[in-house]
């Protein structure tokens, strides 16, 4: 039963950070449409590879599944932003109080 509640929190969350990032900078109608389709891309195969047990103790050997995922997903996001000046004028036109309501309050 946690499991499913923790994917639930964990797909509101992924959606909520998607939505932040991409309602907020000023984009035209098709760099957010390309934007919101680069999420799906990626979370549509973390989705699939930890619903075929991707992410299951010992199932990528020694290197975790979720710490590769996220990895990789870093790796994406700071190559987009050293090499585009766009990309990086984009996520810095996001409001701070956006960012900062993003944080989960404990």
């Amino acid at each position: 039963m946690i499991d499913i509640v923790g994917a639930i929190v964990g797909t509101a969350l992924y959606a909520a950070l998607v939505g932040v990032l991409i309602g907020f900078p000023p984009l035209g109608g098709r760099l957010r449409l390309a934007a919101g389709a680069a999420a799906a891309g990626w979370g549509a195969p973390i989705v699939l590879l930890a619903a075929l047990g991707g992410f299951a103790p010992g199932a990528s050997g020694p290197v975790p599944g979720p710490g590769a995922a996220f990895a990789t997903l870093l790796l994406v996001l700071f190559g987009g932003w050293s090499v585009s000046a766009r990309f990086r004028d984009a996520l810095l036109a996001v409001p701070l109080p956006a960012l900062i309501g993003l944080v989960p309050h404990g």
